[in-house]
């Protein structure tokens, strides 16, 4: 009886969850929220992103242990109520220094509550014995939510129009009403244990979760250690830095595109509609990969598709000349690109590294980490670029630019290691 009620709670919880996305408001605007609202220039801008990206890189183990050991469901909520009291310390006090130092509160309040619900929802569906409906239901919950960033975006765009804090004020207000929410059904309407024997379980659980994790962070730095034979060799080195410049790249465009429209007379109204539009074009190419495999199809195919859609966007960024219809074609074909090159890179790093190496996850986990310095490294020398009189266009050219090098270069690296392999197999 009790696990039907946890199941309800569970399930009423990340609905409420996938009808209020994170800032999803704010989303279309936030680059221009930053820059008119905190009054920061753009390569201050640039630096706080780089920081929370590397914050965020460090934190996510030390988060992960500090959930294991307070409590999944306490963590979500304290994790949510850090995010929400960096928001509003924001709003109230806009200036460099509280940015700064809210990037630490951010990266925690970000870092402890990831991940945390699918693990509390997980146990539950497993203890109802129906893990099988689990994946199902949050694909579910997952259209739901994009349907609803769509539409806030829409929204968010509008009310930028009438003030630029708005958007921020409804997202705060939202993800406060959220902790309340997660408040009353993980801490008053959660089902007690009253079986002495499974409270016993469950905090017995917690401690080997806790202590895994423990022993996890030192199984992490000693196979580092061990997968250096890998991590230094050239092919991997290779496609990680390739991967990373191509991920890279992408991620410090995507600071560009509401500046320089603004720039050119775009209101926030119509960034609003490009971000909705650009949701549902992401959506739609990543249902397509996904479920008709069109990235293993053929890879050589897909890096022809991306130097395309790169250059064809360069050449909209040129030949601009205030059409701003082309512009944001030119972000539709960046947000097609985005969604395929994750997949595409990833393809390369894992087919770098020896067939059942016994290191693979530590030097996976070695490139997520290298991604995020390559990117923060990226994002501050575009964010000091653009402090020296060059246009965010000419820097949108020069980065799509610069991604057609990276994917050609990608193309060759990947037919040289597919005609190693092939020759070492014989």
């Amino acid at each position: 009886m009790i696990n039907i009620l946890k199941l309800k709670l569970i399930k009423t919880y990340i609905f409420i969850a996938a009808f209020t996305p994170l800032e999803a408001f704010l989303a279309p605007v936030i680059v221009v929220f930053y820059l008119k609202y905190i009054g920061i220039s753009f390569i201050q801008y640039s630096n706080y992103i780089a920081l929370l990206l590397i914050l965020n890189s460090l934190l996510e183990v030390p988060m992960g242990v500090v959930s294991d050991l307070i409590g999944r469901k306490k963590a979500l909520i304290i994790g949510n109520f850090i995010y929400f009291i960096s928001m509003g310390v924001i709003l109230y006090t806009p200036n460099i220094y509280t940015l700064y130092i809210t990037a630490i509160s951010f990266s925690i309040g970000s870092t402890l509550s990831s991940g945390n619900l699918g693990s509390i929802a997980y146990e539950i569906f497993s203890d109802n014995k129906i893990e099988d409906k689990y994946g199902i239901f949050f694909s579910k919950v997952g259209s739901i939510s994009i349907g609803v960033s769509a539409l806030a975006a829409l929204a968010g765009g509008y009310l930028a129009d009438i003030d630029i804090s708005y958007p921020m004020i409804v997202d705060t207000l939202i993800l406060g009403s959220k902790v309340l929410i997660g408040i009353l059904i993980f801490v008053v309407f959660w089902p007690r244990n009253i079986d002495n024997n499974e409270k016993n379980s469950e905090q017995n659980n917690r401690e080997s979760n806790t202590h895994k994790n423990k022993i996890n962070l030192n199984i992490i730095l000693s196979d580092f250690k061990k997968a250096k034979d890998v991590i230094l060799k050239k092919d991997y080195l290779l496609s990680l830095i390739l991967g990373a410049a191509c991920f890279s790249l992408l991620r410090t465009s995507l600071n560009f595109y509401q500046p320089a429209l603004v720039s050119t007379g775009v209101s926030e109204t119509e960034l609003g509609y490009l971000f909705s539009f650009g949701i549902l074009i992401s959506s739609l190419i990543s249902f397509l990969c996904t479920h008709y495999n069109l990235i293993k199809m053929e890879i050589k195919f897909g890096y022809y598709f991306m130097v395309v859609m790169s250059l064809s966007s360069s050449l909209l960024f040129l030949y601009d000349n205030g059409i701003h219809f082309l512009f944001f074609l030119g972000f539709i074909f960046h947000q097609i690109i985005r969604v395929i090159i994750p997949s595409i890179e990833s393809h390369n790093i894992q087919f770098s590294i020896p067939r059942n190496y016994k290191y693979r996850t530590s030097v996976i986990s070695f490139s997520f980490l290298f991604k995020a310095i390559v990117t923060a490294i990226f994002i501050s020398i575009t964010g000091y670029i653009t402090s020296k009189d060059i246009s965010y266009t000419n820097t949108l050219v020069f980065l799509h630019v610069s991604i057609i090098v990276a994917l050609v270069l990608s193309l060759f690296f990947l037919r040289n290691i597919k005609e190693k392999k092939s020759m070492e197999a014989l």
